[in-house]
């Protein structure tokens, strides 16, 4: 909503009507994130759907939440999914794969990608060191490499002591590549709020992916599991 009041004061001068398309709630986000003024978001957000002449959100669900926690006119709300292109069928050799990124041939591979300046994105990666590596390790597996990409994730975070199963690359220029190549996609998000176009992006590849409840808001679970 953040250009909402721009559009706002062009719409009312312009006489022309406002369609907000809304890819997340944002107040729920920064809520999620613990910013103290999600209050004053939620009120601004809330002042611009209603003055709209129509606002497309990403799912059902963030229609639901939108209606009831903005007081919005059903009639004037609907629903705009985000769209994946089906992909070409494409052929990778994961063994040139791995020794590109030096992954053991033997190990199987599991994929987390993302904007890593993106804080829920870095929570993420903390829950993938705190939480998902001991898990997998305390159930007995051991051939594994848990790949993380994407630029800007703070050294701070690169915990040193899982790198015998954790390898962090950074930006990839073959993204899709990454993904046919990878096993499966962890989604260990716990915060941000709305549809995580990374999960829609992996199962339009054909992927499998292993997900919190918060990472998989808004996806038809009856479509895909």
């Amino acid at each position: 909503p953040f250009f909402g009041l721009m559009g706002l004061i062009i719409s009312w001068l312009t006489k022309k009507p406002l369609v907000v398309n809304a890819h997340n709630i944002e107040y729920q986000r920064f809520k999620s994130l613990g910013v103290w003024w999600w209050i004053i978001l939620k009120k601004y957000e809330a002042f611009v759907f209603r003055h709209a002449d129509a606002v497309f959100f990403i799912s059902e669900l963030d229609r639901d939440i939108g209606v009831k926690a903005f007081k919005l006119n059903y009639e004037k709300s609907f629903v705009s999914p985000y769209g994946v292109s089906i992909p070409r069928k494409r052929k990778v050799d994961k063994n040139i794969f791995k020794k590109k990124y030096h992954i053991p041939e033997g190990h199987s591979v599991f994929l987390f990608f993302g904007k890593m300046d993106y804080l829920p994105n870095q929570h993420a990666v903390e829950n993938i060191q705190k939480y998902v590596l001991p898990a997998l390790i305390n159930i007995g597996l051991t051939d594994f490499t848990i790949l993380i990409c994407g630029k800007g994730l703070p050294e701070n975070l690169i915990d040193g002591s899982t790198k015998k199963h954790i390898k962090y690359i950074g930006f990839v220029e073959d993204l899709e590549e990454v993904i046919l190549s990878s096993d499966l996609l962890l989604n260990p998000i716990t915060s941000g709020g709305g549809v995580k176009t990374k999960v829609l992006e992996a199962i339009a590849l054909n992927k499998a992916v292993v997900s919190t409840a918060e990472g998989a808001l808004g996806i038809n679970k009856q479509v895909c599991g």
